[in-house]
């Protein structure tokens, strides 16, 4: 299962997947992605961790705006802190998953929508818990719209041709990087490294993409709002409102870049006095992930129907 050949096809048929059976992950398989997760952290530093049979991580607020169901299993990314932290957790993480996938198992990368007070993992002092990974069995009944993650990328634009053709490991996949990285996914809401539209365009096609949180503010500029807010609780209020659990809503606090460049929005910061573009994962900007105008306790079930 280590070739190159066959981490080419774990790569061209994973896709992420929120919504999972509740069968448990079978003793055999957990102690090959053990043995997996050992090899990664004695190669990489980290101390990558598989949780089993845990409820907690995936049953907050945020789990369920992400549309997440029967997740009791996971891979959680934890690291000492460092620059390259992110890219260690992607390049190994994925190493563990695209395991996973030979498997028979199917996976999500989450970056912000899961309570990471309630995960269980071990963090020790001057470490960090960057993500997880949702491990599981598929439910086929629910799909999330994304691409397979790249082989040992974590999907950064800025990497160069070098770093995008040969793995930690030395394994050389030049033939293959503009597949693997048009093919990357994001846990943080970031875009594709080529986008979707270009690609069809490319092929004589054109796709619009319609965003309904933003079209409401056109049909109703009421319904207005931001990432994780009222517009957006309003609407699972009237899908079902046990899935909203308001001991979890909080206050907007956005976090700035630095002293100097402080947070104005989901992708703008302000600097000097200047409001300037800027993306970032939502993480990076919110540990809640409400970033707008309308407080998520705002919602009513009368707003999410009528919306």
């Amino acid at each position: 299962m280590n070739s190159q050949k066959d981490l080419i096809r774990a790569i061209e048929e994973r896709h992420s997947v929120r919504a999972y059976t509740d069968e448990p992950i079978a003793p055999a398989i957990a102690r090959e992605l053990e043995a997996a997760v050992a090899e990664a952290n004695a190669a990489s530093g980290l101390h990558l961790q598989l949780v089993c049979g845990d409820e907690g991580a995936f049953s907050s607020l945020l789990a369920h705006y992400g549309r997440f169901r029967n997740v009791r299993n996971y891979l959680a990314l934890v690291g000492p802190k460092g620059a390259d932290l992110d890219e260690l957790c992607g390049y190994f993480g994925e190493k563990v998953v695209l395991l996973a996938q030979q498997l028979g198992l199917n996976s999500c990368w989450v970056g912000g929508t899961f309570s990471r007070r309630k995960t269980r993992c071990e963090i020790a002092d001057g470490e960090k818990l960057v993500g997880v990974v949702a491990l599981v069995l598929l439910s086929t009944s629910v799909h999330e719209f994304s691409h397979a993650m790249a082989a040992h990328l974590l999907g950064d634009d800025t990497f160069s041709m070098t770093s995008l053709a040969v793995g930690y490991d030395g394994v050389t996949y030049l033939p293959y990087y503009y597949d693997l990285a048009n093919a990357s996914a994001r846990a943080v809401n970031l875009d594709y490294w080529f986008g979707p539209d270009v690609d069809l365009q490319r092929k004589g096609c054109i796709m619009a993409q319609m965003n309904w949180w933003l079209m409401a503010w056109d049909l109703n500029p009421a319904w207005k709002g931001g990432h994780g807010g009222a517009e957006e609780t309003a609407g699972i209020l009237a899908v079902d409102p046990k899935l909203v659990d308001w001991d979890n809503v909080e206050d907007m606090v956005l976090k700035p870049v630095s002293d100097e460049i402080e947070a104005t929005g989901f992708k703008t910061v302000r600097f000097k006095g200047v409001e300037l573009p800027l993306v970032r994962p939502v993480t990076d900007i919110s540990d809640n992930g409400w970033i707008g105008p309308d407080h998520p306790a705002n919602a009513t079930v009368e707003w999410g129907r009528d919306m």
